[in-house]
């Protein structure tokens, strides 16, 4: 199967129906950044949000493994193509994760859903559909040490997870992110069901410990960190180390990553800047930046021009890789969230990490306006 041309396809699909990549990574429990890398080509989404992908992006599962609308001649055609390519790029995954049972199960129901015919599926990542904590913990994602699983929770914070925690009732298990982003569970009333370990240096973040024999969130145990500095987020881990710095904003501290103004481009209104990677990580950039001023010899955000129609300020969530020349620009216009800039000394904030880190580390570069 055209993995680039297919991640094209997504994209384009999911421009026509007006979502952004947060938008439809809510609707799939993924992270943007998640889309962003199917859409680049980078990877393919898991056999597991076939189906649930499609049904949002409103087309047929042989039109996705196609990367096209497929007409009515050709579909049978296609549809045999698209079932030897899906048997090849399967037994690829099974052979590398050695995870053969899972992946039959997710290779007979891709079958099966080719062929036209109605099945059960019993392992989705859709929690909207009750599962049983059982089938809920044989998810081979479960044991992940990465922070692949995102939410923006009811109260605006963010939730980062190593794993996916299931939140389970007399009747039903759901997921932990998706009952906290619906409000069907507030913040306060999960923390309470937890042990309450330390506080951070920071004498606000607070670490919790939850003992699986409870049961109520699966029967393995975790740690969470809530943070209450200057990050605000919500972090868990079955590993207590993975939380480690999770609650401090990181400003250059990446050995071998650096950003400045390229000359010549500096104006009251925008810049070019040029970012140097050397390190060994394999950073991610998106399109974000944010414009800080000194005052009174400390970095103080600016405040936002209003917007049309009283829209919020967006970012493309496409992510970008330096790649072998270990430089890469970006240019950036603020006249359209700052407005022109008066006399003054400011500061270029601009985020990256890695993949699953958890962790966003901040560069910056600073520049006088006279």
């Amino acid at each position: 199967m055209d993995q680039e041309k297919i991640g094209k396809f997504i994209a384009q699909l999911r421009k026509e129906k007006k979502l952004t990549q947060q938008e439809l990574a809510n609707k799939l429990g993924v992270s943007d950044r998640t889309v962003g890398n199917w859409e680049n080509g980078r990877n393919m989404p898991d056999l597991s949000l076939f189906k649930p992908l499609c049904e949002e992006l409103g087309i047929t599962i042989n039109d996705f493994l196609s990367g096209e609308r497929i007409n009515e001649k050709e579909y049978s055609k296609k549809s045999e193509e698209n079932i030897i390519n899906t048997i090849t790029y399967t037994s690829k995954k099974i052979n590398k994760n050695k995870k053969i049972l899972s992946r039959v199960v997710f290779l007979s129901t891709i079958l099966v859903l080719l062929l036209g015919v109605v099945v059960v599926i019993t392992f989705k990542d859709n929690y909207e559909k009750k599962k049983s904590l059982e089938e809920y913990e044989e998810r081979e994602e479960y044991n992940s040490q990465k922070y692949y699983y995102g939410y923006t929770i009811g109260d605006g914070r963010h939730l980062m997870l190593t794993m996916e925690v299931p939140y389970c009732t007399k009747e039903s298990c759901e997921s932990l992110g998706d009952v906290l982003m619906d409000k069907k569970l507030a913040v306060k009333d999960f923390l309470k069901d937890l042990e309450m370990l330390e506080y951070l240096k920071d004498g606000a973040s607070i670490i919790y410990y939850y003992d699986s024999s409870k049961k109520t969130y699966g029967y393995k145990n975790f740690y969470v960190a809530e943070c209450h500095g200057d990050v605000k987020d919500i972090f868990i881990a079955q590993d207590k180390k993975a939380l480690e710095g999770k609650c401090k904003l990181k400003y250059d501290d990446l050995e071998g990553v650096s950003m400045h103004i390229k000359e010549g481009t500096l104006t009251d209104s925008g810049a070019t800047v040029i970012i140097r990677d050397t390190s060994n990580r394999k950073n991610i950039y998106g399109e974000y930046f944010r414009i800080d001023r000194k005052e009174n010899n400390e970095w103080v955000e600016l405040d936002t021009a209003p917007q049309e129609n009283g829209a919020a300020i967006g970012f493309n969530n496409i992510g970008y890789m330096i790649g072998e020349t270990h430089e890469r620009e970006f240019v950036i216009h603020w006249e359209w969230i700052y407005g022109h800039l008066p006399k003054g000394e400011y500061r270029i904030v601009k985020d990256t990490s890695e993949a699953g880190e958890g962790t966003e580390h901040y560069i910056t570069t600073t520049f006088i306006l006279p």
